[in-house]
């Protein structure tokens, strides 16, 4: 699966890293000429999933490290009047409103809950500003949605 990427960063809990280590657990080989960087506004990640989607071998599925980039991916991919999820896949991190707004709405991993959590703290502290502040928990999922509903 073809990744569209920010910047490139080794550490282990990096999107890269994330995918390297799916790919592997899958038994698929990492190819560099299938991840495509981007500058972290949409213009580029459009960019770089028009590259992706361009080619002779075009994916049938994008992995992108953000839901920004997903949903510039599926911008894309609607310019080549390509069909979401018929012709490609799109799957972003993040869980945003935007992706789970947008046509097609957007598969995601991310933390369920994390606005309605972060307005229930936010409101607890404004009144009970004496009581110690906590750690904030959002478990990760899987949210599978239109652009990839195979996930």
């Amino acid at each position: 699966m073809p990744d569209l990427i920010g910047t490139v960063d080794e550490h282990p809990g990096h999107p890269l890293g994330c995918y390297t280590r799916g790919l592997a657990k899958a038994g698929l080989e990492y190819r560099d000429d299938y991840v495509e960087a981007y500058d972290r506004d949409g213009l580029s990640a459009f960019d770089a999933a028009f590259r992706l989607l361009q080619r002779a071998d075009r994916p049938t599925a994008i992995y992108a490290t953000t839901d920004f980039a997903a949903i510039a991916a599926i911008h894309a991919a609607q310019r080549l009047q390509l069909r979401i999820p018929e012709d490609v896949e799109v799957i972003g991190i993040g869980n945003t409103t935007e992706g789970e707004r947008m046509t097609p709405s957007l598969t995601t991993v991310g933390p369920e809950g994390f606005f309605d959590g972060l307005a229930a703290f936010l409101l607890d502290r404004a009144e009970n500003p004496d009581v110690p502040a906590g750690i904030l928990e959002f478990p990760w999922k899987l949210i599978v949605r239109d652009s990839a509903p195979s996930a």
